[in-house]
């Protein structure tokens, strides 16, 4: 009789039935130890540190909470909302019970004159800063008192104009020698700022009132700065500035 052929074939069940088994093995394992830990009052928070020159206080209710399981997300969430005046904040661990919360506070770039005042960045985010705080030579943004009874009420389309003004004037050379004391909203198309006409700071009699509009205000303001600095020696025989024309016009009156 003929010798009989052995059949060679791998049969590839078996080690895929191991590998499945092992894949199925470490994730059990897995949740199992996820589990334990999450529920281990070894990483329950006792310590939060939070880091920035702001105060935060109603943090407590954190204390506790599982240093594994809690939901940055949420709680990031909830803090922008509890304190508006903050503009970033980023959670961290450090194992095994202490949270960190790294902030960045909103730094107010002018006061809004309603009924009472306002700080806001350059958002126009209001910000809660103590009364004490607000003769900081911050510019002052007047002409809606009469038109908006608070914060909330006010049109985007006029604090727009300010802050524009505010973020392109920090950009001209005479920004620092010449610092813009009241931005007036009363006629968008007549909208207007007052500087110092002697930096050292005379009284109010003494400044510059720039009327600027609302259109092309980057543009202006160059034209302004590079004015400013071929008239500089004149300053104390002029009153107005007016930039809304081709020609920046000047006057006394």
């Amino acid at each position: 009789l003929p010798a009989m052929v052995k059949d060679k074939s791998f049969d590839f069940r078996r080690p895929l039935f191991l590998s499945v088994a092992a894949i199925i093995f470490c994730a059990l394992l897995f949740l199992m130890v996820k589990n334990a830990v999450t529920r281990s009052t070894y990483f329950n928070i006792k310590k939060i540190v939070v880091r920035g020159s702001f105060k935060m206080e109603g943090l407590r209710y954190l204390l506790g909470e599982n240093l594994l399981s809690i939901d940055f997300k949420n709680v990031e969430k909830r803090i922008l909302f509890d304190y508006p005046a903050l503009e970033k904040i980023r959670i961290s661990r450090t194992f095994p019970d202490t949270l960190t919360i790294d902030i960045k506070a909103r730094m107010p770039v002018a006061k809004l004159r309603l009924k009472k005042p306002y700080f806001i960045d350059s958002d126009g985010a209001i910000l809660d800063l103590p009364f004490e705080e607000q003769n900081n030579g911050l510019p002052e943004i007047t002409g809606l008192e009469n038109k908006i009874l608070n914060y909330h009420n006010i049109k985007r389309e006029y604090l727009n104009i300010a802050l524009t003004l505010i973020r392109e004037y920090s950009k001209i050379k005479i920004s620092k020698e010449y610092k813009i004391e009241n931005i007036n909203l009363a006629f968008p198309t007549q909208t207007f700022f007052t500087i110092k006409a002697d930096p050292a700071g005379l009284d109010d009699k003494e400044a510059i009132k720039v009327i600027i509009g609302k259109e092309d205000i980057a543009k202006r303001l160059k034209t302004l700065s590079i004015l400013l600095s071929k008239i500089k020696s004149n300053l104390s025989n002029i009153k107005y500035i007016d930039l809304r024309f081709k020609d920046p016009v000047t006057g006394k009156n």
